[in-house]
C-alpha cells in the first residue's frame, strides 16, 4: 500500500488517468505527475471520475442498449475440395473397419463453425459472414465452405 493524498493505506490504481485538478495532484501527491515517485504515468481516481464524469462515453452497465440489432445464427460447414487428399479421414475410416465397423467406404474430415452475428438485415448479415467463411474461416485453396443462416426469430428455436 502507498500512503497518498487520500490518507494511509489508499489503494493506488493501475494505468489511471491523472486529473491534475485537485490540490493532492498538483502538490504532486499520491501520484500525480509532478514530484511522483511512483512512475510516470501512474495515477488515481477522484471520486467524481469514479462516477462517470470522467469518462461520459464509455457504457455504462445498467443503461440499456438502444435500438435492438437482430442476431443472426449461422453454421458454416468447413470441408476439403474432392481433389485434396485427406490423410485424417483415411486414418479414422481405417481404424473404423479396426473397430469393426464394415461398410465404411469413404469418410473425409472437415470442420462445423457455429457464428452468431448482429447485423441490420439478413442481406448484411449473409455478406459478412460470406467474407468471414471465404477469408478467415476457410483456406479457398484446398476447402470448400457451406453457408446455413437462420434470423434472429428462429436462433432460438
Amino acid at each position: 500500500m502507498v500512503q497518498g493524498c487520500h490518507g494511509p493505506g489508499a489503494r493506488r490504481h493501475s494505468r489511471l488517468m491523472v486529473c491534475g485538478t485537485a490540490p493532492c495532484c498538483a502538490t504532486g501527491a499520491g501520484g500525480g505527475s509532478s514530484g511522483s515517485t511512483a512512475g510516470a504515468g501512474w495515477g488515481h481516481l477522484h471520486r467524481d471520475q469514479s462516477r462517470g464524469q470522467a469518462n461520459p462515453g464509455l457504457p455504462r452497465f445498467n443503461n440499456p442498449r438502444g435500438p435492438q440489432v437482430p442476431v443472426y445464427s449461422a453454421r458454416v460447414l468447413v470441408s476439403l475440395r474432392p481433389s485434396v487428399l485427406d490423410p485424417a479421414g483415411e486414418a479414422t475410416r481405417a481404424a473404423a473397419a479396426r473397430l469393426g465397423v464394415d461398410g465404411v467406404s469413404r469418410l473425409r474430415i472437415g470442420k462445423a463453425v457455429e457464428v452468431e452475428l448482429e447485423a441490420p438485415d439478413e442481406a448484411s448479415a449473409r455478406s459478412q459472414l460470406e467474407l468471414l467463411s471465404d477469408r478467415l474461416l476457410a483456406n479457398p485453396v484446398i476447402e470448400n465452405w457451406t453457408l446455413e443462416l437462420r434470423d434472429g426469430a428462429s436462433a432460438g428455436a
